[in-house]
């Protein structure tokens, strides 16, 4: 979700070629789109033995600086959303179908967040 114009995925894909991916970031969609039913979208359309990997800011606890912060304030300004912490990434792919696995911490002010279907 979220994918722009495709420039990370696209890098991404180039070194995982036996990998594929979908990015979902449509002009005329996202206005209307909610995080919640993209990813029940997507679980609905991918095999149970597929993960599902997002790459975004990960706020954490507490008042210490963080980049992502920043840009929580941003979109709260700016846009009509926000950034999550580790507790929300678990909880929102869990409602659409999906477990939490793990999230990584990246070299960049990001972190890479792993989840895997819930059985059917």
């Amino acid at each position: 979700m979220g994918g722009g114009a495709g420039g990370l995925t696209a890098a991404f894909l180039e070194r995982h070629p036996d990998l594929r991916a979908t990015v979902l970031d449509l002009p005329h969609v996202l206005p209307d789109a909610e995080a919640g039913r993209l990813l029940e979208t997507i679980r609905r359309a991918m095999p149970d033995t597929a993960r599902l990997l997002i790459i975004d800011a990960v706020l954490p606890p507490g008042d210490a600086p963080h980049f992502g912060k920043l840009l929580d304030l941003t979109m709260m300004a700016m846009l009509t959303g926000r950034e999550r912490t580790q507790d929300e990434f678990a909880d929102l792919p869990t409602g659409a179908g999906f477990r939490l696995v793990q999230v990584s911490q990246m070299a960049a002010p990001t972190s890479l967040i792993e989840a895997r279907p819930c059985e059917r």
